[in-house]
């Protein structure tokens, strides 16, 4: 973990340099077992799963609640939970395979996740019946397209929430008429790895 960060310019915040290494070895185990979808080598798999938390992080508002929709093995929303504890972080994951690992590694990290087994879509309809609360601020990584991202984070994210965007240079940021306005955009590069930018949006 230290060797992959340290290609990237960067170090785990002392508090949280256990956790996050206990976590990169919980995905080990599961992608040896083809459990979870990664690069098979440990250092990559710390690029993508903590290299980039650590990139985004600043984005992502302190405290508070996040949700983290398509959360699959736990990236980013789980680091992101581990650099910030006094973040309220829920997962989301509509399969029940990757739910129950999501379980465990709450379980094993001593982390009070909260993981939600259903779709993305799902739980925004929950959100608009009033049986769940919008959350203060919504995460997604590869989970769909960024426009449809940012459609359905408005309906996760409390008004004036934060929507984060993780996308390539490509993406213009969000359409005009989208409900969305741009607050912070960060572009960055990992190892072995084309440029990325991450938009911190405000809904409404």
């Amino acid at each position: 973990m230290e060797r992959a960060l340290d290609d990237n310019g960067l170090r785990a915040p002392a508090a949280a340099a256990d956790g996050l290494a206990e976590y990169l070895a919980l995905l080990v185990r599961w992608r040896q077992r083809r459990r979870i979808a990664g690069p098979p080598d440990p250092r990559e798999l710390a690029v993508e799963a903590l290299a980039d938390a650590l990139r985004i992080d600043p984005l992502v508002p302190r405290g508070g609640t996040l949700t983290d929709v398509g959360s699959g093995a736990g990236f980013p929303g789980v680091p992101l939970a581990l650099l910030d504890g006094s973040r309220q972080t829920t997962l989301v994951e509509a399969a029940t395979a990757r739910a129950a690992l999501l379980r465990i590694a709450a379980a094993t990290l001593h982390l009070p996740l909260r993981v939600l087994c259903r779709r993305g879509e799902q739980l925004a309809d929950d959100v608009a019946a009033g049986e769940e609360a919008p959350a203060d601020a919504a995460i997604a990584r590869a989970f769909l397209p960024p426009d449809e991202w940012v459609a359905l984070a408005r309906r996760l994210v409390r008004p004036g929430g934060a929507i984060v965007v993780l996308a390539g240079r490509a993406w213009p940021g969000p359409a005009a008429g989208s409900g969305a306005r741009v607050a912070e955009r960060l572009d960055y590069e990992l190892s072995g790895r084309g440029p990325r930018s991450a938009w911190r949006l405000v809904n409404g």
